[in-house]
């Protein structure tokens, strides 16, 4: 398993980098959220061998635009 992200989206040429952690600092509604979220992908994941990735603001109607997304990748 590895962890990606960026370090600021809103610089001009925002560069992905290998993540060592992350800290999710968040409501238990939101990480009970997240952790439907990633349930579901597992699940995906194993029906479709074809599962490339998904957004979780795509597929949590609650999820507010100015909160990070979270992208589950298929290895």
């Amino acid at each position: 398993m590895k962890i990606y992200g960026y370090q600021n989206i809103e610089v001009e040429d925002p560069t992905i980098i290998e993540l060592s952690e992350i800290s999710l600092c968040t409501s238990p509604t939101k990480l009970r959220e997240i952790a439907a979220f990633l349930q579901k992908m597992a699940d995906d994941m194993e029906k479709d061998d074809s599962f490339e990735h998904a957004h979780l603001q795509d597929n949590c109607e609650n999820w507010q635009i100015n909160y990070p997304d979270i992208i589950v990748c298929a290895q």
